[in-house]
This record gives structure tokens, C-alpha cells and sequence, in this order.
């Protein structure tokens, strides 16, 4: 005769049936069960096993089939993934944004000053936020990048890339072609340049970033002036007498000096200051044979 079949359902061991959860029975309160926790699932009181434990291993087994791994190789490493992410578009606009920021920086450096130009101004004029201006700050990084820029032609320019411009303009094969070249070099070099220099020199007296970039420039000018004179030297086209005297007077040509005084001050036009330019490079500098070369420069 079979055993009586509990009211809650079958038993693990009382029978071949498969095993079956046990409906417990509605009652008051909360339900205790035999170990007195309360609200803890009844177990089998046969196995002492919990009721919702094939369904954990059934849900662990179909959550591995799925995604194709093996219930051993779980633990295992995966492949890496052979895409790789490209970063030169985000790059490139890093470069874009610095580049905007540092032309912006010197404009407004060369308009109101250094002391008067603050990072959310130049964040406006670059059409970026602040955060990032200062990101690619402090102002004196910012100065000193103006200056290679506007300097040397790209970011970084020391003393190599202004002697490789010397060098660049001083090669011409044609003595009065060279000179023309280097006055209209010099001229355009000043005008454009001669607010940023005066923003530069200004602040160089009271901030110790903006007194580290004048002194860089300085040495870079030196350097350059002192390869310009040993190309001319090498040419033949040096007048005789000290090279460092050379070398100063091509100082005070080359510097911003004339400008402000006999342009701005003075009201003299561009068009004269490059030939007074040309004429006391001539009579200081250069030795040049006019009648033998074909004409003296415009």
C-alpha cells in the first residue's frame, strides 16, 4: 500500500515520483520554518536540499549556453577584440582647439597686454570653454607658445628653426634680391609682431612666466643673428671689422625698436622705415660691389 501523500505535496524518498516543490500552507503571521528563520523556502526533508536549487544550476547552465562558453572555460580569459580604436580624429581636434586658442591668446596679448587679458577672454575669442583654456594653460605657457608660433612659425620654435629662417633668406644667390627680401622680411616681421612684443616685455617685469619667455627669445634672437652673420661671412658679403659689433648692429635693424619709434612715434610709413633699412644695412653691415653686382636695392 502506498504512503499517504502529505497535504503540501510529495517527499523526496517516499516515492519514484520526480521531485516537486512543496506548496506551503497559507497561515497567519509570518510562516516559521523547522529551523525557525523566518521567511526562509522550506528544504526536502528527505535530501535537506533547498527547493529552488536545480533551478540555480539550470539557470547557470542556459546563461553559459547562451553565450556559447562552456561551464569549465567560464573562468577562462577571453580574446581580446581585434578592433582598435582610432584616435586621430580626437587628436587632430585637440590640435585644432590648442592652435585656435593660442592665436587668440596672442591677439588679445598683442591688443590689451598680458596683465589685462584673462584665460575667459581668450576662451571667447577661441569660441571654446574656459576649462579648457585652462587645460592648455597657464597664461605664461600660453604667452611663450604665442611666441614660438608668431616667432619661429610653429609651436616650439627655438633657436634652430630662426636660424634655419636666416638661413632661408640669406641664401638667395642674388646679393641685391637678398637684401630686398630680407628688408621686406624684417619690416612685415615687426609690424605684425610688435603688440605681442611690447605685451611680452611689459609683463616680463612682473611675472616670472612671462620673464622666462622674454629671456628665451632673447637668446633665440642672439643665435639667429650670430648664424646670419656667418653665412655673410662665408658669402663675402660681410664688411670688415668685429663680428659682435655686426652682430649688435643687426640687433638693433632686426628689433622692435625702429618701429616704435619712427612708425608709431614719429609717423614714419612702413615704406620708408625699409628704406632706411636697406640704406644703414648697406653703410654697416654689408660689402657689397654695386657697380659690379647690377644695381643697388630698391
Amino acid at each position: 500500500m502506498p504512503a499517504p501523500v502529505p497535504s503540501g505535496g510529495l517527499r523526496h524518498g517516499a516515492s519514484g515520483d520526480r521531485h516537486r516543490s512543496p506548496r506551503p500552507r497559507r497561515a497567519r503571521g509570518r510562516p516559521r520554518t523547522r529551523r525557525g528563520r523566518p521567511g526562509a523556502p522550506a528544504a526536502c526533508p528527505a535530501c535537506r536540499t533547498r527547493w529552488w536549487a536545480p533551478l540555480r544550476w539550470s539557470s547557470q547552465f542556459f546563461s553559459y549556453r547562451l553565450l556559447n562558453v562552456k561551464i569549465d572555460d567560464a573562468d577562462a580569459p577571453r580574446k581580446s577584440s581585434p578592433r582598435s580604436y582610432d584616435t586621430s580624429k580626437r587628436r587632430a581636434a585637440a590640435a585644432n582647439s590648442r592652435q585656435r586658442i593660442i592665436e587668440a591668446a596672442a591677439d588679445l596679448f598683442a591688443e590689451h597686454g598680458y596683465a589685462a587679458t584673462t584665460l575667459a577672454h581668450i576662451a571667447a575669442r577661441a569660441g571654446v570653454t574656459t576649462k579648457l583654456v585652462v587645460a592648455n594653460g597657464p597664461k605664461g605657457s600660453l604667452l611663450m607658445a604665442a611666441l614660438e608660433r608668431r616667432f619661429g612659425g610653429v609651436e616650439g620654435a627655438g633657436p634652430a628653426e630662426a636660424e634655419a629662417e636666416a638661413a632661408r633668406i640669406l641664401a638667395e644667390p642674388d646679393p641685391i634680391a637678398m637684401v630686398n627680401g630680407w628688408a621686406d622680411y624684417v619690416i612685415d616681421f615687426q609690424q605684425s609682431n610688435i603688440g605681442l612684443w611690447r605685451a611680452l616685455t611689459a609683463a616680463a617685469s612682473v611675472d616670472a612666466d612671462a620673464r622666462a619667455a622674454y629671456a628665451t627669445a632673447a637668446a633665440g634672437r642672439e643665435s639667429a643673428l650670430r648664424a646670419g652673420i656667418d653665412l655673410l661671412a662665408e658669402r663675402g658679403l660681410l664688411r670688415a671689422g668685429p663680428r659682435e659689433q655686426h652682430v649688435a648692429t643687426l640687433a638693433l635693424l632686426m628689433g622692435f625698436d625702429p618701429y616704435q619709434l619712427m612708425v608709431l612715434d614719429w609717423g614714419w610709413t612702413p615704406e620708408r622705415l625699409r628704406s632706411w633699412f636697406i640704406a644703414t644695412l648697406m653703410a654697416t653691415v654689408l660689402d657689397l660691389d654695386v657697380r659690379r653686382r647690377g644695381g643697388a636695392p630698391r
